[in-house]
């Protein structure tokens, strides 16, 4: 049985519904936090970077994937790139996608009154 591998999508969201940003490679979460895709396991949690506190800056996190070379061998790594984000968030679009076909949306809702601070999450709804 074949297991795909798994990236996340993260758009970030205007209480209009504009879009504040759209990530298409988001970090999953382990020791090193360079990870873009993932394959999933039975009983094992996964959990996607989505915001964190720096320097009392508010970021993001999206994964750019650089050719380099490695003893003469072509090399892909995923090389981190943080976003600040400065206005409110009302809600985040999260995608779990496969090379072929998006497998799980969800859309996380938050109340975000303080812009360097993470936001309060107030919900969510399965797309």
């Amino acid at each position: 049985m074949l297991t795909p591998t798994v990236k996340g999508r993260a758009i970030y969201r205007r209480a209009d519904g504009s879009i504040i940003r759209d990530l298409s490679n988001v970090p999953w979460v382990r020791s090193n936090g360079t990870s873009y895709e993932t394959t999933f396991i039975a009983n094992t949690p996964k959990g996607l970077l989505l915001l964190f506190i720096s320097n009392n800056k508010r970021l993001c996190r999206s994964l750019e994937l650089r050719k380099t070379w490695a003893a003469r061998r072509p090399l892909t790594r995923a090389v981190p790139h943080d976003h600040e984000i400065k206005e409110p968030i009302c809600s985040v679009e999260i995608q779990l996608l496969t090379e072929t076909e998006k497998l799980y949306s969800v859309l996380l809702k938050f109340d975000d009154k303080d812009v360097t601070a993470l936001p309060v999450f107030k919900g969510y709804t399965e797309l």
